[in-house]
């Protein structure tokens, strides 16, 4: 059979030939927006959707993250980001970070004059949150890292982080964090001023459950 995503977007015939969308609609306060390697769709009313072909050739992963910051479009590319003001032409940057760190940066954000990026390496097992004054290739400081498993002996505590994100003045994410046994706090870190360390608040303490953690960075 033959299926359609919006005005004369998405044809498919087989499984192996089709293109769609794999991302969520991006609103930028004029149009909703989706982005995948090699195309864009564009939508006023998430109804009637249009495909153009973009120049983000030669990317063989999805899009981790889709944001609208200071009037264009940031998403994250595995070991990359790229900006764009129409997403149809793209400027692709590879920031350089900490080798613990990269290749996978999942989220992308803009607060206070500052751009935060996360970014995660399976085999080292660590997440590291990275902060620079602009979009590009140098600049990234390391201000905070977050090992997936923590702790001497077993069992050790096994940490997963979750998506971050800024109302454009504080940027927040999410730990969960859990164990067979033992007991658990649950914390919430902040960041004032105009310093890079965080400051910790307990707020209860749960035994034999998962610990869920925000995380909160108010410059």
């Amino acid at each position: 059979s033959v299926s359609k995503f919006g005005t004369g977007s998405l044809l498919k015939n087989n499984v192996s030939n089709e293109i769609a969308p794999q991302q969520a609609p991006l609103w930028t306060g004029s149009q909703w927006i989706i982005v995948n390697a090699g195309y864009t769709w564009i939508s006023t009313d998430l109804q009637d959707w249009t495909r153009y072909t973009n120049d983000l050739v030669n990317v063989s992963y999805s899009v981790y993250d889709i944001k609208f910051i200071n009037n264009q479009i940031v998403i994250s590319l595995f070991n990359e980001f790229a900006v764009s003001t129409d997403g149809i032409t793209w400027t692709r940057i590879t920031p350089v970070l900490d080798q613990y760190y990269t290749p996978n940066i999942r989220s992308i954000i803009y607060q206070n004059g500052k751009w935060l990026i996360e970014s995660y390496n399976s085999t080292q097992g660590r997440t590291g949150i990275f902060s620079a004054n602009s979009l590009s290739t140098t600049g990234w400081t390391l201000i905070y890292s977050l090992a997936r498993l923590t702790g001497s002996g077993s069992p050790q505590t096994t940490n997963q982080f979750r998506a971050l994100t800024s109302d454009g003045t504080t940027a927040a994410f999410g730990v969960n964090s859990y164990t067979y046994y033992g007991q658990f706090t649950n914390t919430i870190r902040k960041i004032t001023g105009t310093t890079n360390s965080f400051s910790t608040v307990a707020v209860t303490a749960n035994t034999n459950e998962y610990l869920n953690e925000v995380y909160v960075f108010d410059n």
